[in-house]
């Protein structure tokens, strides 16, 4: 993708289409189509807020299944960019032209937010999927386990993957 056809798209509108199409996936229990919004290599890392574990998910099937056994117990939902955020946009991440979003999110259990780097379909390059990549740091706040157990209140989600969710206990 050159810099010309980079500007025909919006990047932010990109971004909450995606998250859009994300949410109605998951809100709809079908983890095949939450999956399928990935490259067929891509990655998921999730900090806490699916899982309650630091845990990357590697390839559609993986994903699909960590998504089949976590949806409905942490019903996300309102997936959304947040204003005062670095709005999405194009970068180039290790010479591969990507739209990269921050986003926000609500679980059963709490506050969580995101990071999202969607790429070209190959096979189809008018669709973003999330593609393989490094999303930055994010330190969040305030979501509590769902247990008896207790954790610090503070934590840093760090990761390496196309999509990072996080969340803090």
């Amino acid at each position: 993708m050159n810099i010309a056809d980079r500007k025909l798209g919006s990047a932010p509108a990109a971004a909450q289409s995606w998250l859009a199409s994300f949410e109605a996936a998951l809100q709809s229990q079908d983890a095949a189509a939450a999956a399928a919004l990935f490259l067929a290599d891509g990655l998921w890392r999730d900090v806490l807020a699916f899982t309650w574990t630091l845990q990357t998910m590697a390839g559609q099937p993986s994903i699909e299944a960590t998504l089949r056994q976590t949806a409905a117990r942490t019903r996300p939902k309102n997936f959304h960019v947040p204003a005062g955020r670095t709005a999405p946009r194009w970068v180039s991440r290790a010479g591969t032209e990507t739209i990269e979003a921050i986003f926000e999110f609500e679980t059963a259990f709490g506050a969580a937010n995101g990071v999202v780097r969607l790429v070209p379909d190959p096979e189809a390059p008018a669709r973003l999927r999330a593609g393989p990549s490094s999303p930055p740091c994010r330190n969040s706040e305030g979501t509590k386990r769902p247990s008896r157990s207790v954790r610090p209140r503070r934590t840093t989600a760090c990761a390496t993957s196309a999509a990072t969710t996080g969340s803090t206990v």
